[in-house]
């Protein structure tokens, strides 16, 4: 539950059901930007609560917090070494806890969800090939699926995405976000976005504006509302 406000005076009242796939579309790119932050707790709302399991997170250790809710920003940068070090970054231990030293990749699920399996045939080194610092070895669209496919390899109880496909073609943006769908079937995703093609997907769809949070389906928010088509269908 995230009920507060928001940047730019904006205010969102936001219950996200366990197990399900939420969409958040904030037309004002600041918001759009604050709701991933408040998520994993990198600042916490200058007004109201935001609460994991009815409990409010200023009360969770941030350890705690970041080992149920893993937040995948927008460009997320990959770490320097290789695509296979990234992929294993955040790869799940038999035990269910999260390492930065896995020893093994995320499980092939993930990295075919991501179209990641994609990245690996085309890159002069497969999985070896290094990213460089950042990543800046690959495109953006590669960038993208790889870290993808390490949050997706995490397997977090709640997995916050923040317009993770942007760099990528609509036809690969289409396929990734069904598998990602498929993938976390029983799982809480939330996917900040303004793209159709994750917002179809979703079980429900909220629209944060100045007017206030409106939840519906995404064929619903287009049919309804103005600012909604105005912010999917550019």
């Amino acid at each position: 539950d995230l009920d507060g406000v928001l940047a730019a005076g904006t205010r969102l009242d936001l219950t996200v059901a366990a197990g399900s796939m939420t969409g958040i579309v904030c037309p004002d790119p600041v918001v759009a930007l604050t709701v991933p932050a408040l998520l994993a707790r990198e600042a916490d709302p200058p007004a109201g609560t935001l609460r994991l399991d009815g409990r409010d997170v200023r009360a969770l250790r941030l350890d705690d917090l970041r080992a149920r809710v893993l937040v995948s920003p927008h460009d997320a940068a990959l770490l320097p070494g290789s695509i296979a070090e990234n992929l294993a970054a955040l790869a799940v231990r038999p035990a269910h806890r999260l390492t930065v030293q896995a020893p093994a990749g995320p499980p092939e699920a993930a990295v075919r969800a991501a179209l990641a399996d994609e990245v690996l045939e085309v890159v002069p080194d497969g999985a070896e090939t290094d990213v460089g610092d950042r990543g800046e070895a690959l495109s953006g669209g590669q960038r993208q699926r790889v870290a993808l496919a390490r949050a997706l390899g995490a397997d977090p109880p709640v997995l916050v995405l923040h317009d993770p496909t942007t760099a990528v073609d609509a036809a690969t943006e289409q396929l990734v976000a069904g598998r990602v769908r498929a993938l976390r079937a029983g799982r809480t995703t939330v996917v900040v976005t303004t793209s159709p093609a994750w917002l179809s997907r979703c079980d429900t769809v909220v629209l944060v504006d100045r007017d206030g949070c409106h939840a519906a389906p995404h064929a619903v928010l287009l049919a309804e509302h103005a600012a909604y088509r105005s912010a999917v269908l550019r």
